[in-house]
């Protein structure tokens, strides 16, 4: 079914639907379902993974159309949980962007998915942000997390994640971008001070390239997009109006075309219900 006559509302979560202690509050669950019911079309892009989007508490919002996921490596459909399409990486250019990791001296978390489940495999932890990471991740979801003596280089792969200071990833990012095949993104970590994320996937994938297949999936021409985060960056460029909340980076924000209330004082939703009454 095409949507061509309607809007499609697409949103980030973490800094921007989420509020900061990773929560969705009672008036924005309330007024995006509203909305929904009445036939808005809402989605999400995020950097999250399959097993990070079921964190936090997103299932409260009854997304009516698929989500973009892992920086748009995945068009994922949050209510049948299924997967309607990801991108991998060829295996000779895991091993190119493992070399360069390793050269930095990261060792990154790499996201291989078979069978529609995610596997995630590390050699070991290179900073403390992903110490965190991966500890409430595996509280919530014990043996996503494999540790293992090398890398699989035979195999495709779909995302490579890492986390440090920003002076240590982004030469490592700079020497990723050259690579053909390759896409990355480097911002600052929502919630931990000082750390960084850097991921690297498919050239095909990022927010923005997901939110062109999700367009063309709904058939629809028109599209708001909502974000705080440098990799929000690709998801404006393909969006027709921009809104950043005021607690964005402000590279994000001088692209905007609309400043919407803060991720803690309910911008997006509040946002969404003067636009769509």
């Amino acid at each position: 079914m095409a949507y061509a006559d309607k809007t499609l509302y697409i949103t980030d979560l973490d800094g921007t639907l989420l509020r900061s202690d990773k929560t969705l509050s009672e008036y924005t669950v309330r007024e995006i379902n509203a909305r929904i019911e009445r036939g808005m079309l809402f989605s999400a892009a995020s950097a999250r993974s399959l097993m990070g989007i079921y964190m936090v508490p997103v299932e409260a919002i009854h997304f009516p159309v698929p989500l973009v996921l892992m920086n748009g490596v995945l068009l994922y459909d949050l209510s049948g949980g299924r997967i309607f399409e990801s991108f991998s990486m060829t295996s000779s250019l895991v091993g190119s962007i493992l070399e360069i990791c390793r050269g930095g001296g990261k060792e990154p978390f790499l996201y291989r998915i078979r069978d529609g489940k995610m596997e995630i495999s590390y050699r070991r932890v290179t900073s403390e942000g992903e110490r965190v990471f991966m500890e409430e991740r595996r509280r919530q979801f014990p043996g996503y997390f494999q540790q293992v003596e090398r890398y699989d280089t035979a195999q495709e792969a779909v995302y490579f994640s890492m986390q440090d200071r920003r002076e240590i990833l982004e030469p490592l990012k700079e020497q990723i971008l050259r690579l053909s095949g390759a896409q990355c993104v480097l911002y600052r970590d929502t919630y931990l001070p000082d750390n960084w994320y850097l991921e690297v996937y498919s050239s095909h994938a990022g927010k923005g390239n997901g939110l062109r297949r999700l367009k063309t999936l709904l058939g629809v021409k028109h599209v708001v997009a909502f974000g705080d985060n440098l990799n929000d960056l690709p998801l404006f460029e393909e969006a027709d109006v921009r809104c950043a909340v005021n607690n964005g980076a402000d590279e994000l924000k001088e692209q905007a075309d609309i400043l919407i209330a803060s991720n803690d004082e309910d911008g997006v939703a509040r946002y969404i219900s003067k636009v769509f009454p």
